[in-house]
């Protein structure tokens, strides 16, 4: 890869992160019901692996050093960031893209394949579980009433 063509692409992804930096603080979100559709520690696990993924890259798949680390250390990159940014729902769409990138990964180590899918199912079942709840949540919030206060009255009522 030419140095030119290094620096491009290095250009590119600092102003995409700025660009992410930017909309960060920009756009403000509507205040409801804050839900967390996963833990950070979930991002971490995977950024962790993707991190890891670097020298299985260099040393398995024969990936030139350079390459390896964009792919391997832009990708744990791209969970941590993701990670702090959930708090935006356009942030949970970047979070697909990992998934995916995950995958692909696998076209140039075969056991991504297996680890990208495993990391999409859980990102996928945090999706739709954190969906329903924040469904939960507002029907909760428009009737006032949450659970555990019911019982939580008649149990102090009878002592």
């Amino acid at each position: 890869m030419s140095r030119k063509k290094k620096i491009l692409i290095a250009g590119g992804v600092v102003i995409l992160l700025g660009a992410i930096v930017f909309a960060n603080l920009s756009f403000k979100r509507e205040t409801g019901a804050e839900v967390n559709v996963e833990k950070i520690q979930k991002r971490d696990l995977e950024a962790i692996a993707f991190g890891l993924s670097t020298p299985v890259l260099i040393s398995i798949a024969g990936v030139s050093t350079a390459t390896a680390l964009w792919i391997g250390l832009g990708l744990t990159g791209g969970c941590l960031l993701v990670a702090g940014l959930l708090r935006f729902e356009w942030a949970f769409w970047l979070g697909w893209g990992l998934q995916v990138a995950a995958i692909a990964l696998g076209f140039v180590v075969t056991a991504m394949f297996v680890l990208g899918v495993v990391f999409m199912a859980l990102w996928a079942t945090a999706w739709f579980l954190g969906r329903k709840i924040e469904v939960e949540r507002a029907e909760w919030t428009a009737r006032g009433e949450f659970p555990g206060q019911a019982e939580a009255g008649t149990a102090e009522g009878q002592h």
